[in-house]
């Protein structure tokens, strides 16, 4: 998505200034999700130009200490949220960094340490922006220079927390729970979503990712045959507050099982994460998120019967003779 900027603060703001200090990317290299509760290392990459004249300033703003790197959340990506902040220690190369006018700058793998202890993500809603801003040094003044375009936010989600789990799975056809291996097997199910009330809620438009392959235990086994359901509009919209459940019926998927042993399975499990946009994850204790059932291995169903082969012979024998 493009990129958006912000005021850092107003008392940065001076339209008439005719030095500039723009920054030109911002890049988030890790971590790829961010949740409330815990504390982050968070490193990017940042590139910025001085015009106009600004090179001289900041140069001469400080002999040893003249940036301060803000990295910040934001709810709508133009304005920061100083409860969910964290500035930026430079190396002394950095600091001392020989600047010239129309000459870009990039400082990569920058590193700071986002708590969000005491920050409430909620839903996955609130905060929906990450935002840097190059701003002087505390105490040091770039006198002059226009800093309004010298801040800009990517999108990056603090995600809301939700240790769900699958509760139940029914395979509805082949209702004999007989998975023939050899070709494709068609599969339809159902399976129950539960959360607990410790939870958050899980909201979105896009929530879900939901696979169905076969195992040979029904904890901790090995998967084979592994297929990501395509789920529809409404299922993928589903919503899942926390302490209840939601079911998700009618499912289908066929399983290409041509190199499948009946060795290698059974059972049939159903296993349920966050979509890549999702704004929800699991915990870094999570519960398991899949769940197992036993099924029956059975051969590739027989396309020509016997007795259709013995009548071709026996027919064949009469027109010969």
């Amino acid at each position: 998505m493009a990129f958006t900027r912000f005021v850092v603060l107003m008392a940065l703001v001076a339209t008439s200034y005719a030095q500039f200090v723009d920054v030109d990317s911002f890049n988030i290299d890790s971590p790829s999700v961010i949740y409330d509760g815990e504390v982050f290392t968070v490193q990017f990459d940042l590139t910025f130009t001085p015009t106009a004249g600004a090179a001289a300033i900041i140069d001469g703003s400080h002999a040893s200490t003249r940036f301060m790197p803000v990295f910040t959340l934001s709810e709508d990506g133009s304005t920061l949220d100083l409860d969910a902040y964290a500035t930026v220690e430079l190396t002394a190369a950095q600091q001392t960094t020989s600047l010239t006018d129309d000459d870009s700058v990039t400082w990569n793998n920058l590193e700071t340490s986002l708590n969000l202890t005491d920050i409430e993500c909620g839903n996955g809603t609130v905060y929906q922006y990450a935002c840097v801003s190059l701003m002087p040094y505390t105490g040091v003044t770039w006198s002059g220079v226009d800093t309004s375009n010298s801040s800009m936010c990517t999108s990056f989600v603090c995600k809301a927390v939700a240790d769900m789990t699958v509760s139940a799975l029914e395979i509805t056809n082949p209702d004999d729970n007989i998975i023939r291996i050899g070709g494709g097997q068609a599969l339809d199910f159902d399976i129950t979503l539960s959360n607990p009330s410790s939870s958050d809620n899980v909201v979105g438009s896009n929530n879900w990712l939901v696979s169905l392959y076969l195992a040979d235990a029904e904890t901790s086994g090995t998967a084979v045959a592994t297929e990501t359901i395509t789920l529809s509009s409404a299922q993928r919209t589903t919503d899942l507050t926390a302490g209840s459940t939601v079911e998700f019926e009618d499912l289908a998927v066929t399983l290409t099982l041509d190199s499948v042993t009946c060795a290698d399975f059974g059972y049939a499990c159903a296993s349920v994460a966050p979509a890549s946009a999702a704004y929800w994850t699991r915990p870094a204790s999570p519960s398991d998120n899949y769940i197992c059932i036993s099924v029956t291995c059975g051969a590739a169903a027989i396309k020509t019967s016997l007795i259709v082969m013995l009548l071709t012979v026996v027919a064949s024998l009469l027109f010969n003779h």
